[in-house]
């Protein structure tokens, strides 16, 4: 069997016009940009036969493919032939053979080979007995028996079964290594699997050979998600997982999806969603994004809405201004958060989930609102590095009548939103306008987090309050940090709600937060009484992770006068201010949730409710009526 370089295919394929080939045998007509009939591979009276611009899919029988398969199936022959043929038809010369190539051919046949034997192991141990766990697993998932099928769910046990029945089918262990199947063996003992007590799932390759796998424990250990190491067949930056799959479920109406991981890819395929790919544990690269336009004229993103999420969003745009051209689109769905791709479609269905789909916003709304949060343009200072980034992100688009198409979106968006006229600064209208500046930032901030992403829609005004200074978020963030430094033993009482905190997207905060929690979490059981005794420790403990400048300035601001009320109270009275209708809801909830939980006797609320339960409302009630805690002392900031 003769072997073809992959460029050489691919500059075959390009020259080819698939629709023509396609349409010798199948009569075509146009659908839109594309074409349809019906299809060729079975009997059918109604088409569900798609041609695109480089593959064909049928609705009706599955059957898919490019214009050398659609030769290779309907006429027969051996795949040079089919080759040769088409080459000649196009005036493409064939590349002299190369000895070297066909041997690397080989070794890249033998390993796939053995990664196929390994697949079908690892599927069977998922209906021995031994992978009952897994099966309850995947039922507990929402995993049926047809998408545990189609994708090819396994069992990897913790023995050397895997090793044993390779070696029987005439495998080496050297050639399992290369695989990314086997572990060196240490000090002389034996090889060991890489994958152990996992549920295992392939990941095919374009000719929907198997190239590595990915596994998922079935408790809580680390790491959750295991992928197999590169290997001669294997490169994670290269590859989409479930890529090949979801071009089947795509069209030029309905984009292709990118979630984040590939049991979201699963989870939307059980929900009837199958045009869903996922990278595999890196940033997405240059390389996928080519992949996704290939399919998709205007793929969607569809990221969490937490800080991790947004990180992910901000770094797709940046790798992509270089690759921007005409026609060549990214969008963004923000999912609310807590909340999955999985877990949205169960709770909305799928009509909801793909009309958020629909809505998904722009790259350049998502940019420049994702940026907002990075460099806030409420003062001069900001706003000249915020322009300044809109600049430097617009000249990276290589395209340059689009690059400026751009960069007048976002001017134009910028001077809308935070700046104002020379008619308003001859009324006077300064402090107006500072309030107008503010409330359009906190709409382009809340644009990409927002679950019903219409844009339309008016944010919600919230109270403002006054502080004897002028309050901003990263005074207030800046406070929360700083009493968490004073009072560490408060940190049990403030745990869950200050790990929601985001910051605003402040890398340098969101890293301080690591480090608490560092710190907090390397204590197994912390106690109260306990940790007030060492918060000279952990201010120390943080100076020495780099944060000496924060503990200074922040140890300041947090020094507050809670005016005799326990410090717990003061530290929610800040977070308070972050949201205060959002605190206040979450008050309520855990008030509603408390009580319907009560047991029989219990009948005042210090009985029924937790400590730290009315610590938030005193908080809450305090911040109402408006007495305390005062900012800190000007001396102070």
């Amino acid at each position: 069997m003769r072997f073809f370089d992959p460029a050489f295919l691919e500059e075959l394929k390009a020259r080819l016009s698939i629709s023509s080939i396609i349409g010798r045998r199948v009569k075509l007509t146009r659908s839109g940009k594309d074409w349809k009939g019906c299809c060729p591979f079975h009997g059918e009276k109604t088409p569900s036969f798609y041609v695109y611009e480089d593959h064909y899919h049928c609705f009706g029988c599955g059957a898919h493919g490019d214009a050398i398969g659609f030769i290779h199936q309907t006429q027969g022959g051996t795949f040079s032939d089919v080759v040769e043929r088409l080459s000649a038809e196009v005036g493409l010369s064939l590349p002299a053979q190369d000895p070297q190539m066909q041997e690397r051919q080989e070794v890249r046949r033998k390993l796939s080979d053995v990664l196929e034997a390994a697949r079908l192991y690892y599927r069977e141990r998922l209906y021995a007995p031994e992978g009952k766990s897994a099966r309850e697993y995947l039922t507990a998932r929402g995993i049926g028996q047809e998408i545990a099928e189609r994708f090819s769910f396994g069992w990897a046990d913790s023995g050397r079964g895997l090793i044993e029945a390779l070696e029987k089918k005439g495998f080496s262990q050297e050639e399992m290594k290369e695989t990314g199947l086997l572990r060196e063996a240490r000090q002389g003992g034996e090889n060991r699997p890489f994958f152990f007590n996992r549920v295992m799932i392939p990941i095919f390759g374009r000719k929907k050979e198997v190239l590595s796998f990915g596994g998922r424990v079935l408790d809580d250990s680390k790491p959750k998600y295991l992928n197999g190491p590169e290997t001669p067949l294997f490169f994670k930056k290269h590859i989409l997982f479930n890529f090949e799959q979801a071009r089947g479920f795509i069209d030029r109406q309905t984009p292709i999806l990118v979630v984040e991981g590939y049991m979201d890819v699963v989870a939307l395929s059980q929900q009837g969603i199958g045009g869903a790919v996922a990278p595999l544990g890196t940033a997405v690269t240059e390389d996928q994004l080519r992949l996704l336009w290939r399919s998709s004229d205007a793929p969607v993103f569809c990221f969490d809405g937490d800080s991790a999420g947004r990180r992910a969003a901000f770094r797709v745009c940046e790798v992509a201004f270089p690759f921007l051209e005409t026609g060549k689109r990214l969008r963004f769905c923000f999912l609310p958060k807590g909340e999955d791709p999985d877990s949205l479609v169960q709770k909305e269905g799928k009509e909801k989930f793909w009309d958020r789909i629909e809505k998904a916003l722009s790259l350049e709304e998502s940019y420049f609102g994702l940026l907002a949060e990075k460099i806030s343009p409420q003062t001069a200072d900001g706003r000249a590095q915020f322009r300044k980034a809109l600049q430097e992100a617009s000249h990276q688009i290589k395209d340059e009548i689009l690059g400026s198409e751009y960069r007048a979106s976002w001017m134009d968006s910028f001077f809308s939103h935070f700046r104002f006229s020379p008619s308003q600064r001859k009324r006077g209208n300064w402090q107006n306008q500072r309030e107008r500046n503010q409330a359009n930032l906190r709409h382009y901030q809340q644009l990409t987090r927002r679950s019903d992403f219409s844009v339309q829609e008016e944010v919600s005004q919230e109270k403002v309050v006054s502080f004897s200074k002028e309050s901003t978020a990263r005074l207030r963030y800046q406070i929360l940090l700083g009493i968490l430094m004073l009072h560490p033993e408060i940190f049990p009482w403030v745990e869950e709600a200050f790990s929601r905190l985001e910051f605003g997207g402040n890398e340098r905060l969101l890293a301080l937060q690591d480090a608490m929690f560092e710190w907090y979490e390397a204590d197994e059981d912390p106690k109260e009484e306990d940790m007030e005794l060492h918060g000279g420790a952990f201010r120390d403990f943080l100076k020495e992770k780099g944060f000496e400048k924060e503990v200074l300035e922040f140890s300041r601001l947090g020094n507050i006068d809670t005016d005799g009320a326990p410090i717990v109270e003061g530290w929610w009275h800040f977070y308070g201010f972050i949201d205060i209708k959002a605190f206040n809801q979450s008050v309520q909830q855990d008030i509603k949730r408390a009580l319907l939980e009560k047991n029989d006797g219990e009948e005042n609320a210090s009985q029924v409710l937790p400590k730290a339960l009315l610590a938030r409302i005193e908080a809450r009630d305090r911040l109402r009526r408006g007495e305390m805690p005062e900012m800190p002392s000007d001396e102070n900031l």
